[in-house]
């Protein structure tokens, strides 16, 4: 199964480790602002969120897309049992 994550991109349920949100702590992290400069330094960061950041899918091919997204929408829009437990 596919996982719309916004913009018209998709990502295969299965292929997807994590799915985390932007606002909040998540922001102030700097773990995770390091994280995403080197994905974006790499060529692995895809930003499909135009400047509306809600949450960021990590994928098993390494790549993190920013999404429009919350990951509570998100959660509600898998089949994944995985998502929908917690």
């Amino acid at each position: 199964m596919y996982l719309h994550i916004g913009s018209d991109v998709v990502v295969r349920e299965k292929e997807t480790i994590a799915i985390i949100g932007r606002r909040g702590d998540a922001d102030k992290s700097k773990i995770n602002r390091a994280f995403l400069q080197k994905k974006d330094a790499a060529g692995k960061l895809i930003n499909i969120s135009f400047n509306n950041e809600k949450s960021f899918i990590l994928t098993e091919d390494d790549k993190v897309f920013i999404s429009p997204i919350s990951p509570q929408t998100l959660k509600k829009r898998s089949k994944n049992p995985d998502f929908r437990e917690g």
